[in-house]
Parts: C-alpha cells; sequence; structure tokens
C-alpha cells in the first residue's frame, strides 16, 4: 500500500468529510496498487479538496515527489475507466447541453422549432443579466471615492431592477417548455461578457467598467428583441423590450456621473 493512504485516513476521519463513495473508490485504487504514491496525494485534492502539502512533505521526504499540480489527466484516466467522481465539473455541463435541447410538452401554440430557438436565445439573455447582476453588486460592495453614497445607493437599486428581470426571463422560457440554466456553472460558461475586474476600487474605474457591461447586454437584448419577434413571439419581444428599457435607463444614469 502507498505510504501515503495512511494520512489519507488520518485526514478524512479527522475533517468527518461527505463524500464517502469517491474515498471508498480512491480507497479501491490504491489497494489494487493503480495509484503511486504522487497521484494518490493529487487525487485526495480532487476528491476531498483540502490542503495535500502535508502529504507532498511527507513524499518530497522519500525522494518520490513528482510536482503533480493539476488533475486533470487524473480526471480523464477515471472517467476512462467509468470510475465515479462527484467532483467532475464537467458532468453537470454535459448534462446542462442535453438539457438544453429537450423541451417539455405544453398547450402554448408557438412551433416546437421556434420554441426551442427562443429558449436558446432567452438562457443566453439569462446568463449575461445574472452576469451583470453579480457584477453592479461586486462594485456596489467596493467602490471607494468621491460620490460613495450615492453611487453605493444607486447601484442597490440597479441590482434590485436586474434581479426582477433576470426572474421574468428564466419564467418566460420555462413558460415555452425549457429549463433555466441559472447556475453559476452555467453563467460562466455561457456568458458573453468579458470578466470584470475583481481589484478595482475608484468610483470612477467601477462605473467605467458597469458602462461597458451595461452596453454589452443591452446591445444583445436589443438583437433578441427583433429574432424573437421573427420567430413569431411578440410576448418575449415585448418582455425584451422592457429589459432594454431598463439597461439603457441604468446605462444612462452611469454614463451621466462620468460626463461631469
Amino acid at each position: 500500500m502507498p505510504t501515503c493512504a495512511k494520512p489519507l485516513q488520518r485526514s478524512v476521519h479527522r475533517r468527518l468529510l461527505p463524500p464517502l463513495t469517491d474515498y471508498m473508490t480512491l480507497n479501491r485504487l490504491i489497494a489494487v496498487g493503480f495509484l503511486g504514491n504522487a497521484a494518490c496525494s493529487a487525487l485526495f485534492s480532487v476528491f476531498v479538496g483540502v490542503d495535500v502539502s502535508p502529504i507532498q512533505r511527507h513524499l518530497s521526504k522519500q525522494g518520490r515527489m513528482l510536482g503533480l499540480s493539476t488533475a486533470s489527466p487524473i480526471q480523464d484516466t477515471l472517467l476512462k475507466r467509468n470510475i465515479p467522481m462527484s467532483s467532475a465539473k464537467t458532468s453537470h455541463l454535459k448534462d446542462a447541453k442535453a438539457t438544453a435541447t429537450r423541451l417539455f410538452p405544453t398547450r402554448n401554440d408557438i412551433p416546437e422549432k421556434q420554441r426551442s430557438q427562443i429558449v436558446a436565445i432567452m438562457n443566453a439573455r439569462l446568463a449575461e443579466l445574472i452576469d451583470l447582476s453579480l457584477v453592479i453588486k461586486q462594485a456596489h460592495w467596493n467602490l471607494k471615492g468621491k460620490n460613495f453614497i450615492g453611487v453605493h445607493e444607486m447601484l442597490d437599486g440597479f441590482r434590485s431592477g436586474i434581479d426582477a428581470h433576470v426572474d421574468e426571463t428564466a419564467e418566460r422560457l420555462v413558460q415555452l417548455g425549457g429549463t433555466a440554466f441559472g447556475t453559476v456553472q452555467n453563467v460562466a460558461e455561457n456568458t458573453s461578457l468579458a470578466a470584470y475586474p475583481a481589484t478595482i476600487h475608484k468610483v470612477e474605474d467601477h462605473l467605467k467598467a458597469l458602462a461597458d457591461h451595461y452596453a454589452g447586454v443591452a446591445a444583445k437584448v436589443r438583437k433578441s428583441i427583433d429574432e424573437t419577434d421573427e420567430l413569431g413571439d411578440a410576448d418575449t419581444a415585448d418582455l425584451l423590450t422592457g429589459v432594454s428599457r431598463t439597461l439603457d435607463s441604468n446605462l444612462w444614469f452611469i454614463e451621466a456621473h462620468l460626463q461631469a
């Protein structure tokens, strides 16, 4: 048995960690000699998500530390061998893509082909609206400088308005038989927005970054108004028109601060 097995067992019991299925899988792999010490160390971080540096130090003393720093090759190996991995992020994304193509039955008279396209459009806009909502709060929490209190309170109101549109967007695509994808993982995969600069603090810097994000979402929403209308869904086009008005109004307030 590899020398890391006992430290692994003690660590698991000490932390009372829940993923017992994964831990038993790990033990089986150790027992049959499938894993060496270094691989065992790397896999422990994949399954359990704790600091494995004590194990790595133990291995390095024996001159057996191989410097494994990524879990992806091990994940690939386990997937090929059909070994269950509750921590594998890829499985969630695959499930989401499969579900995205399936519509639930409904008596809505918009043809299924058109509804499927509208659902895809609305899920894309949903990801961007959730992304925008999150970055508004990021700015609300972290901005510093002149006009702090005014901008701080303004952004709180903006967040509430965007969240209302998030709810409307998700519910509309579900009404059409779709599934709304609103988890953080879904949003990270599906948003078209650039990453928000998380380390900025000046009020002006946040306003500039928010203006760019608002403009990006507004352009996508305006395009989707025409697309959904052409697909025969005047109701979704009308809903998106309301979203567009809110985005343009918020952008106006943000740019007014920058133009002063």
